[in-house]
């Protein structure tokens, strides 16, 4: 009988040193296949604007009068000369070659742009004309492609509204009218440059294409906010007329579309270093305006979508290659769907993707030129696609190219693959990018010295070609992990599996530190699913408001994904009435400089630190280490959680400030790097006067645009111009806020001082004590049973 005691306590006490482990039902996941993921059709507005300066009614092309004389009233005129009907039916038609058509077929029927609700001319066809009493926004001639309609943006909305019931488009009824709720693309009378049209005397001024979000300066219409920044607003802007009397094919508006769904441009700009790209054979890059190869008008059969973008909209899935044989559908195969292959590398951030794009008939569009129909392999790096505004070029800092097809004839050639003798085989290696000169740009020279693919052609170019893969590594499932508290005490781990790689996944693990080195486990807990690419688990009862460490192992049949991380727990409400913005003045990780603001008030402007650095241009304070999310000091803030603050200073050769005249402004004024989008200067209100643009020359006589091309650092003073109150204004010397720099650093010294703290014990909490009393409760029951037991059959 003592042996039995004894055991039972030896077990007892066995238990008690074990951590906390949870359980959870076993499972198993697999690839189901593409799931659309993409946003669904969004409603777009169609203006087409006019300008009558003279506002006499009438075009001042049909009274003989110039338009280009800057002493007459009728300076800067430009009247439409497209119909109504033409741009209702290249943009929303059902039949033949339009918008619509274009992005249902390359989204599967699931996406495209919808005619905005109006009562313009023919209702509710989403095109509405408007005229404005205002100068032409762009120019008439010379060198400079207008890309700035200035005023336009907002007035043309505000003569739309006499059509347009803004607040319907309201879904989520914000207040404000974000891009998916309502998309805006404005048609400029008179010239487009995209395909170099002459002056034929009827459109004479000239509009440039390009995509804007919208910024602080909106509108506000039947008591709803339009094209304000910070609802998510996005237009786009294009001339209106192709050629003497064409009017512009939708290709170029899908390309500036592209840009409000998220793509960036995949073209080098004037003045950057190309280090790859797609040339004509994807829409981002020089694709939107062709046709030819197909015997239609320029801009008619744009090129197809990249398949990087059709998977990053989520208009299209991707299967993951193992080694083995695929077969490559085009989008004309009556055999299959057009299909991606993605083969991975070593390294998550880097892989390729394969498509078909054999193509023939102009109903798919896509008039590539002949060489360039067959299989392409577009190489991949993630990490440039996702941090670099222009992935395939660069300027100061080199980068390797972000998407760029990758062609017997070389990284510059589009060639399409297929069978023949020395355009049937790719190999990994035989190729070098611009910009890291090597083969390979996100794997680590470990990462590569391990990996080699070969991808042979089967079959000559047509509808369907096979492909051989050689060399795919056997990787683990890539997930998006996250960590949550969603009670106090509670930490949560979730992963969305994104690719599966071939593994079937049957189970997940996570495991729980108190210390960063991850040696003093907390707790475990087995992972459960939601049946489809979700898999998490949670252990309950720890510290509130603590720090934690974990290990996140989700296992699949190829391999197990492993991802470390850490988080806090969350506790009960503690209500507070202030935050402090903590200031990095030196940099992360050093001491920072606190300013504490009260619940619902504004930041006080005069509390910024002093920032100058010898030999830089303070850029601005940003709420992330990467310098990637600014902090806009013009709002207040909801929560009471105090927000660290990181400066970006910026070399004074490649970095540009700013000093304005004649006018004040609330938002503090930063310097920006050269070739970046300039934000926009809003100036505060004067009483009695309005606000009538900013100008280069005291004498207000040069515009100054901010989407105008700065390339090289220094000082831009602008002067404000006021229309209204005793006198327009002229010149002044006043000056307000500037972000110039001094030649020595100096550290804030006014407000408190605070440091950075760090939680996490590792402490077991009174849910977990009361679960190790119970085990002992029981334990020692099942003890005494035994005892029981044995004195009774004695």
């Amino acid at each position: 009988m003592k042996r039995i005691f004894c055991a039972l306590i030896a077990f007892v006490m066995v238990a008690l040193m074990l951590p906390l482990t949870l359980s959870a039902a076993s499972f198993t996941l697999k690839d189901t296949g593409f799931e659309y993921s993409g946003v669904d059709p969004v409603p777009l507005l169609v203006l087409v604007v006019s300008y009558d300066p003279d506002g006499d009614g009438k075009d001042a092309y049909e009274e003989g009068l110039s338009t280009t004389d800057p002493n007459l009233p009728s300076y800067g005129e430009q009247w439409a000369h497209s119909e109504e009907s033409y741009w209702s039916k290249i943009l929303f038609g059902d039949d033949g070659y339009t918008m619509k058509n274009y992005f249902k077929l390359m989204s599967n029927d699931k996406f495209y742009f919808t005619p905005a609700a109006e009562t313009y001319g023919e209702a509710n066809n989403g095109i509405v004309y408007v005229t404005l009493k205002e100068k032409h926004p762009g120019n008439a001639g010379g060198s400079v492609n207008p890309t700035d309609i200035g005023t336009t943006r907002i007035t043309a909305l505000n003569a739309a509204a006499e059509y347009v019931d803004f607040k319907s488009f309201d879904k989520d009824g914000s207040g404000g009218l974000s891009w998916k709720e309502l998309s805006v693309v404005y048609i400029i009378a008179g010239r487009s440059t995209k395909f170099g049209m002459a002056d034929d005397g009827i459109s004479t001024w000239r509009m440039g294409s390009y995509k804007q979000n919208g910024t602080a300066w909106k509108t506000e219409i039947n008591g709803v906010r339009v094209m304000k920044g910070d609802d998510g607003a996005k237009y786009a802007v294009v001339g209106e007329m192709q050629s003497s009397g064409s009017p512009l094919s939708f290709g170029s508006i899908a390309h500036e579309l592209g840009h409000v769904l998220g793509a960036n441009d995949l073209y080098t700009y004037g003045g950057y270093t190309w280090c790859g790209g797609p040339g004509e054979i994807a829409l981002q890059g020089g694709g939107s305006g062709i046709g030819g190869n197909k015997g239609v008008k320029k801009g008619v059969a744009p090129s197809a979508i990249d398949p990087y973008y059709l998977t990053w909209y989520g208009f299209q899935g991707v299967t993951v290659a193992q080694d083995g044989e695929y077969t490559l559908y085009s989008r004309e195969s009556e055999k299959g769907e057009y299909n991606i292959i993605r083969v991975n590398t070593n390294n998550p951030k880097e892989y390729y993707l394969i498509e078909n794009r054999y193509t023939v008939t102009p109903e798919t569009f896509d008039a590539i030129d002949p060489a360039e129909r067959g299989i392409q392999i577009w190489h991949v790096d993630e990490g440039i696609m996702e941090s670099e505004t222009l992935p395939n070029c660069w300027k100061g800092s080199p980068h390797a190219p972000g998407l760029t097809p990758v062609c017997s004839n070389g990284v510059s050639g589009r060639k399409a693959w297929d069978n023949t003798k020395g355009n049937n085989i790719f190999e990994s290696y035989n190729f070098k990018f611009a910009g890291s000169e090597t083969w390979y740009t996100a794997m680590t020279d470990e990462e590569a010295e391990n990996y080699y693919v070969k991808i042979e052609m089967l079959d000559p170019k047509g509808n369907e070609m096979r492909i051989k893969v050689t060399g795919a590594p056997k990787q683990p499932t890539y997930s998006k992990v996250s960590m949550s508290s969603p009670t106090a005490g509670e930490f949560k781990v979730e992963a969305i599996i994104s690719q599966f790689n071939g593994n079937t996944v049957t189970g997940g693990k996570l495991t729980l530190y108190s210390d960063a080195a991850m040696t003093n486990v907390v707790g475990t807990a087995e992972a459960s699913s939601d049946g489809k690419r979700t898999v998490y688990a949670s252990i309950t009862g720890l510290n509130e408001y603590t720090k934690y460490y974990y290990k996140f192992e989700t296992v699949g049949s190829v391999a197990t994904e492993v991802n470390t991380g850490n988080g806090t727990t969350s506790g009960k409400p503690i209500v507070k009435t202030s935050y402090k913005l903590l200031f990095y003045t030196n940099g992360a990780g050093k001491r920072s400089f606190g300013v504490t603001v009260k619940k619902g008030e504004m930041f006080d402007m005069a509390k910024l630190p002093s920032m100058n650095k010898s030999g830089y241009v303070f850029c601005g304070w940003y709420r992330d280490e990467e310098l990637t999310e600014k902090y806009n000091f013009n709002v207040i803030e909801e929560n009471c959680v105090d927000i660290p603050l990181y400066p970006r200073w910026e070399a004074e050769d490649e970095a540009v400030s700013f000093v304005i005249k004649n006018a004040t402004v609330a938002e503090p004024i930063f310097g920006f790097k050269v070739g970046e989008a300039i934000e926009e200067i809003i100036p505060d209100e004067q009483e009695g006067k309005t606000f009538a643009g900013w100008y280069k020359d005291e004498a207000l006589t040069i515009p100054f645009y901010f989407s105008e091309e700065i390339t090289e650092g220094g000082t831009i003073t602008i002067y404000a111009k006021w229309n209204g109150g005793s006198e327009e204004t002229t010149s002044s010397s006043a000056t307000s806020g500037s972000a110039e720099t001094t030649a020595e650093q100096t550290s804030a010294t006014t407000a408190e001082s605070t440091s950075e703290t760090t939680g996490g014990t590792g402490e077991k909490s009174s849910s977990a004590v009361v679960i190790v009393v119970v085990v002992i409760v029981v334990a020692a029951a099942v003890a005494v049973a035994a005892i029981f037991i044995i004195k009774k059959k004695k």
